[in-house]
């Protein structure tokens, strides 16, 4: 026996499906229907954006699940040191292993004697373990000759103070018997005789034309005469009134001029 199948007539026609992808449901109007193996438009071949300013997007298409953003491109690092923050405009970042130019090879300011502070201009800063030098010509260490000429803009040394023409270069107080009790450069003092003394100076005098004073102690009136002078030493005998020598209880003496 044979059977006869009448097909069902088709009530509604297949399209390509039109979905689109929105903010919200919303109900269609076309008379088709979708089959149930058909592709929806869900994905594009469109590379995603570099990352960026947050924005929502107009795009009609979904990313897939296994999407990846370009990273944000990474520069040589352009900051710079200033007196205040500041924000940058730049669309590039930095690598956490970049290198920042804080420092230079420019050997710092020397301190001069005469210089006057300043805020400076520099956009880099120096190393903790810089070194300024100390002084730098005209504004030199003198020598013995700056200091004997008294030129300006030098710096005064310990050692080179005496060399100056207001300083004494030899000061000395011994008693009756030629032994010192305080002094500067001198060597020794010879008791020559009754009243009569010289001085040996420890570094002599550029020559005998120097200025030698002493004074001495006494209970009655006494004068003490120079009675010798070399660029090494001074010699003074010390008389009382009626001209007689006589040793003081002390003798005070000093003597500046120029040294060898």
């Amino acid at each position: 026996m044979s059977i006869n199948v009448t097909p069902i007539p088709r009530l509604i026609d297949l399209a390509a499906p039109a979905f689109t992808l929105g903010t919200a449901n919303a109900a269609g109007a076309a008379p088709t229907a979708v089959a149930s193996d058909s592709t929806l438009l869900a994905f594009d071949t469109t590379l995603p954006a570099a990352t960026g300013t947050a924005a929502v997007g107009t795009a009609t298409t979904a990313p897939r699940r296994d999407h990846v953003h370009a990273g944000t491109g990474l520069a040589a690092p352009a900051l710079t040191l200033g007196t205040a923050n500041s924000a940058g405009s730049a669309s590039t970042a930095l690598a956490t292993d970049s290198t920042l130019l804080a420092f230079d090879t420019t050997v710092p300011t020397t301190i001069a004697y005469s210089a006057s502070a300043a805020a400076g201009s520099a956009v880099v800063t120096s190393r903790r373990d810089h070194t300024h030098g100390m002084v730098a010509a005209p504004d030199a260490v003198a020598t013995q000759a700056e200091m004997e000429a008294e030129t300006a803009d030098r710096l005064v040394t310990a050692e080179l103070m005496h060399f100056g023409p207001s300083a004494a270069k030899v000061w000395c107080r011994a008693d009756a018997a030629g032994n010192i009790t305080t002094s500067y450069n001198m060597t020794s003092v010879t008791d020559d005789a009754t009243g009569v003394i010289t001085f040996n100076y420890a570094t002599d005098f550029s020559s005998s034309d120097h200025i030698a004073l002493v004074c001495v102690a006494h209970a009655t009136l006494l004068v003490a005469t120079q009675t010798g002078r070399t660029a090494g030493t001074t010699s003074y005998t010390a008389r009382i009134a009626d001209g007689t020598a006589t040793d003081p209880g002390a003798w005070s003496l000093i003597a500046m001029g120029d040294q060898a």
